[in-house]
C-alpha cells in the first residue's frame, strides 16, 4: 500500500521472470538496500553444501572471475558493499547474497534516477546465477579454500561458549528433526564436497529453488521490479524456480512440535557436559506453542521482556543482581519453533542455586506476578527497540524475510500497537503455556569431578530424579 506521500507503508510485492520481489518505498534513507535469498529445506544431506555455496559464488563470477574484479566493480560504484551468508530459520535454510549502495538522489547531478540500484542488482545477480566455472564444476581452487575456511569456521562454534551452550541445547532438544542443524552444516560431510560436487548440488538444488529480492529504496516497487527484470534479461541465464515464498515454497511453513512438554511424552531431559571453561553455561530449553504468526505472538514477546528479555527483566533482577549468582542471565523466544531459551553463565558451584531461582522466575509469571513496572517498562523498551529497527535498512529486510519464512507479516508499527494493548492476563495466560523440555549445562572437568565426589559423600542423601533440573544424564 502506498501513501498519498508516495511511501509505501509496508513491502509490495511484484513477481518478474520468476523472482518475487518485495519493496519497501521510502525517501528516510541514503542508500538502497538489496537482500537476494534463496529458500531451501533444512535436511541433514543438504545442510552443508548449501552452507559452502555462497562463499564459494562470492569468489568469482563468469565476468568478474576474481574477489579483486569484483571488488573494483564496487570501488566504480561509489563504494558499494557486497556480501554472502547462510542462514537458517525454522525449517528453512537460506543462501543469501546482500548489498547496499548510496542513492543516486545523493550523488551530484544523479537526481532520481535508479543507476545505482540497477548496477547494485547486476553484480547480486550475477553472483547468485552466473559464478565463475570450469568444465561444469566450480573453480577448484575456490571451492577448497572456502571449505577450509567452513571447517575452521564449524571447528569456531564452540569458541563462543554462550553461542555453543544455545546450540548444543537445541541438538539435545530438536534432536532427529531439521530444527537440530546449525546454519554451517557438519564437519563430516566436508570431504565430498569436491568442486564438481559441489556444482552439481548448486545446479540440481539450489537454482531449482524460487528467489526472493527484498528491497529497500527510494524508488517504487514498478521501477524497482522493471529494473530487476531488465537485469535478467541482460544476464541470459534461465531461471527454474518459479514462484517465491509466498507461494508456499519456502519448506518453513509447518512448525517444530510445540506446546506442553516434550513431543515423545518423556519428562524433562538433562545433559551436562565438560569443557576447559572458567565459567560454567546454563541452557534451558522451554516448548510454547505460540508461533510468529499466531495471535498471542505480541503476548509471547511481552512475557519474554518481562520474563528475561531486558536489564529490568525478573531474570536479571533476581539471578544476577540480588543473589550475585550469573555473570549473565537472559531469556530469548524462537518463534519460528515454538522455545523459549533461558541462559546464565555462573560459577558451577552455583547450579542447583541459580536454577531453583529461575524457575521461581517462570512460575511467578504463570501466577501472575507482574508488577506495573514491569509491564510498562517491557513496553517501553520494546517500543524503543522496533523504533530503532525502523531506522536501519538491514533490520527492515532482515524482519520482512522473517515473515516470508513464518507466513506471516508483522511490521514493527502494527507490534508496537498490539503491544501496547497488550495486558497482564495475556502475559499470563501465555505464561501457562511455557513448559520445560531439556536443560543443559556446559561447566569445566575440574568442577564436574568436584561435584561427583560431594554426591559420592553424602551418603544416604537425596538423589535427583534423571528428569528433574539439576540432574546430570550425561
Amino acid at each position: 500500500m502506498t501513501g498519498q506521500d508516495g511511501e509505501s507503508r509496508w513491502f509490495e510485492t511484484r513477481r518478474v521472470a520468476g523472482v518475487s520481489v518485495h519493496v519497501l518505498t521510502t525517501r528516510k534513507f541514503k542508500v538502497e538496500s538489496a537482500r537476494l535469498v534463496v529458500p531451501l529445506p533444512l535436511r541433514v544431506q543438504d545442510v552443508t553444501a548449501n552452507a559452502l555455496v555462497p562463499f564459494v559464488l562470492r569468489r568469482g563470477t563468469r565476468t568478474l572471475p576474481t574477489l579483486q574484479a569484483i571488488t573494483r566493480r564496487l570501488e566504480g560504484m561509489y563504494g558499494a558493499r557486497l556480501s554472502v551468508d547462510v542462514g537458517k530459520v525454522g525449517r528453512t535454510q537460506t543462501v543469501e547474497v546482500r548489498g547496499e549502495t548510496v542513492a543516486d538522489a545523493c550523488l551530484p547531478g544523479e537526481g532520481k534516477g535508479s543507476r545505482q540500484l540497477e548496477g547494485l542488482l547486476g553484480i547480486m545477480f550475477e553472483t547468485l546465477l552466473d559464478p565463475a566455472t570450469q568444465s561444469e564444476s566450480f573453480v577448484p581452487e575456490y571451492v577448497l579454500q572456502e571449505r577450509d575456511i567452513l571447517r575452521r569456521r564449524i571447528e569456531g562454534i564452540i569458541n563462543n561458549k554462550r553461542q555453543y551452550a544455545v546450540f548444543r541445547l537445541f541438538e539435545e532438544m530438536f534432536a532427529g528433526t531439521p530444527e537440530a542443524l546449525h546454519r554451517l552444516g557438519r564437519l563430516e560431510d566436508l570431504p565430498r564436497l569436491d568442486p564438481a560436487t559441489l556444482y552439481r548440488h548448486y545446479r540440481e538444488r539450489v537454482l531449482a529453488r524460487p528467489l526472493d529480492l527484498v528491497v529497500v529504496s527510494s524508488l517504487p516497487a514498478d521501477t524497482v521490479a522493471e529494473l530487476a527484470e531488465k537485469v535478467l534479461h541482460d544476464l541470459g541465464v534461465p531461471l527454474r524456480g518459479t514462484a517465491g515464498v509466498e507461494e508456499g515454497h519456502g519448506g518453513s511453513r509447518e512448525p517444530a512440535a510445540g506446546g506442553a512438554g516434550r513431543p515423545d511424552g518423556r519428562g524433562v531431559r538433562s545433559v551436562t557436559e565438560t569443557e576447559e571453561v572458567k565459567q560454567a553455561v546454563l541452557a534451558l530449553g522451554y516448548r510454547t506453542p505460540v508461533l510468529f504468526d499466531s495471535p498471542r505472538y505480541p503476548a509471547l514477546v511481552a512475557y519474554n521482556g518481562v520474563l528475561g528479555g531486558f536489564p529490568h527483566s525478573k531474570l536479571f533482577i533476581h539471578v544476577r543482581e540480588r543473589h550475585s549468582l550469573a555473570y549473565f542471565a537472559y531469556s530469548r523466544v524462537d518463534s519460528s519453533v515454538g522455545a523459549l531459551v533461558v541462559s546464565a553463565g555462573i560459577d558451577p558451584r552455583h547450579r542447583e542455586r541459580a536454577m531453583a531461582i529461575i524457575e521461581q522466575q517462570l512460575a511467578a509469571m504463570a501466577a501472575g506476578e507482574i508488577s506495573d513496572e514491569e509491564l510498562e517498562a517491557t513496553r517501553r523498551a520494546l517500543v524503543r527497540r522496533w523504533r530503532t529497527s525502523e531506522d536501519d535498512p538491514g533490520a527492515l529486510t532482515d524482519h520482512y524475510l522473517d515473515g516470508l519464512l513464518m507466513g506471516r507479516q508483522r511490521p514493527f508499527s502494527e507490534l508496537i500497537e498490539d503491544v501496547r494493548r497488550t495486558g497482564r492476563e495475556e502475559i499470563v495466560e501465555v505464561a501457562t503455556t511455557v513448559t520445560p523440555d531439556t536443560f543443559y549445562f556446559l561447566t569445566g572437568r575440574q568442577a564436574r569431578d568436584q561435584a561427583a565426589e560431594q554426591a559420592a559423600m553424602a551418603e544416604g542423601g537425596s538423589r535427583h530424579d534423571a528428569g528433574q533440573p539439576g540432574s546430570a544424564a550425561r
